[in-house]
Parts: C-alpha cells; structure tokens; sequence
C-alpha cells in the first residue's frame, strides 16, 4: 500500500492526519470532507445532509434514493432554490411527496409525507 497524501479539491491545502488510505480517491475524499475552506465546508455539509436522508428513506428503492440524493446536492449547492418530488411505485405503500429546501441558515431540509392513495375503477 502507497503513501496517499490528502490533498482537498477545492483549496489544495494538505489535510493533516495520520490515518493511512488506500487509493487517492480515499485521500481526496478525506481532505475534501475535513478541509476549512469555504467550498469544503459546503461539500462536507452537502454529503453530511445526503448520509441523513439515507438512513430515513429506507422505503424507497435505490433509483428513488438516488434522484432525492441528486435532489438534496441541487439544493445545497444552490443550483436550485427547492424541489418536490412525488414518488410511488411497486415497493412503497402509497405515495410521497418530499420537498427539499434550504432554511434560512443554509441548511438543508427534507419534509416527507405520505398520503395513501386509493383507487377505484367504474
């Protein structure tokens, strides 16, 4: 295993640790998530708020995981202001809407609701 230094994407600054990694990405990663510049702090919230979500939305599958994940880093990289999403398919019990907004702190929110869904046909 090489020496892998963590270096952040963003500034360049060295990240000091003394953890070993074993690929760059792993590096990278690591000194992008515990870099002080502004664009890490962000990235480090972005992905922090993602993980979140994740251990929450254990009802949906993965492909819907994913566009609320996407979703989520829209919003806190402000590439958006807000989303809604209404989501339903064979292995959610009825249907949700998840709407995804910033609060005024710059913190991403996630509301989920569920609302069940009847249909009759005539």
């Amino acid at each position: 295993m090489g020496k892998y230094i963590p270096i952040c994407q963003f500034c360049g600054q060295v990240v000091v640790c003394n953890k070993n990694f074993e690929n760059e990405e792993q590096a990278v990663e690591y000194a992008s998530r515990h870099c002080k510049c502004d664009d890490s702090l962000k990235y480090n919230r972005v992905e922090c708020s993602k993980e979140k979500a994740m251990q929450f939305l254990t009802e949906f599958n993965e492909n819907q995981i994913a566009v609320i994940c996407r979703a989520i880093a829209d919003v806190g990289y402000d590439v958006i202001d807000s989303v809604t999403l209404k989501i339903e398919g064979q292995m959610i019990d009825g249907q949700y809407t998840v709407k995804i907004k910033q609060d005024s702190f710059g913190k991403v929110i996630c509301d989920l609701k569920k609302s069940e869904k009847e249909r009759i046909e005539l």
